[in-house]
């Protein structure tokens, strides 16, 4: 590496960030190859920050939240999906690869230098936060996650969401004996309504009993999990949302039968 490079490196905000003396020629090397990159690529990188450290991606569900976000066009989504994920691990931003039984890659992981560096590219836009624990989210926030990996017994409603009038992209990866409080979900499902924006929204292992109907006021979502819910039947108005691609119900073990107007949601591909 050049000497002016090395100054341009030091000058960005990334090396501010916790080190030893053995990630620092690392650190330069992954800013290097961020700049390098083609915007259409930095976004889809940038977005990986909503996710929390050590995360292990699953590249169809990776590719499907592009797709909602839409960064990846309106024709032949899922291959450009998988061309820009490539790219992405050609130039070392993913890492540990599984491949299915076909040389598919299934899933893979970012190292933490790379994850620190999409925080620091992605913190304008994107934010991981533990459920109860929500004290500031900026206005600018488009996509934010929930996450924990203990046992609480209760979530409350994050006030603080309701600044976020730009929100796209909400997700909640909770682990432990979570539970809803009474018609909770519902009410978070209105104060949702405020962002005209919400294209992702994954509820998934919540312990959801119910869906609401005033989930059709979700007009322009396009990726909903419901996955490993109670759930025992899906509101006729879920058919309302016309633009939704992508309905997530695995594990779902108690649903009895799909809505009768599922034909309605002509944007839905998986």
């Amino acid at each position: 590496m050049e000497e002016g490079e090395w100054l341009s490196v030091q000058q960005v905000e990334f090396w501010n960030l916790p080190e030893d003396s053995s990630s620092r020629r690392m650190k330069g090397i992954l800013k290097l190859s961020y700049d390098h990159l083609p915007s259409y690529l930095k976004r889809c990188f940038a977005y990986c920050s909503v996710f929390s450290k050590g995360y292990e991606f699953d590249i169809k569900m990776l590719i499907q939240l592009w797709m909602a976000e839409g960064f990846l066009g309106s024709k032949q989504m899922e291959d450009i999906g998988n061309e820009y994920f490539n790219s992405l691990l050609s130039n070392s931003f993913f890492q540990d690869v599984e491949r299915d039984d076909y040389g598919d890659i299934k899933r893979c992981k970012m190292h933490d230098l790379v994850h620190d560096l999409a925080q620091v590219v992605g913190k304008l836009e994107y934010s991981t936060m533990k459920p109860n624990n929500v004290e500031y989210i900026s206005d600018e926030v488009r996509g934010l996650s929930l996450s924990s990996d203990y046992e609480e017994t209760l979530i409350e409603i994050p006030q603080a969401w309701e600044k976020a009038k730009k929100l796209r992209t909400t997700l909640m990866f909770l682990q432990g004996s979570w539970k809803w409080q009474s018609n909770q979900f519902a009410s978070i499902i209105d104060m949702l309504m405020n962002f005209q924006s919400l294209r992702v929204l994954d509820v998934s292992s919540c312990g959801l009993k119910e869906v609401p109907p005033s989930i059709r006021k979700l007009k322009h979502l396009r990726y909903l999990d419901l996955s490993n819910n109670s759930f025992e039947v899906l509101p006729e108005s879920i058919t309302s949302l016309y633009n939704l691609q992508t309905l997530k119900l695995k594990g779902c073990y108690r649903l009895r039968e799909l809505p009768k107007e599922m034909g309605k949601m002509v944007s839905l591909r998986h």
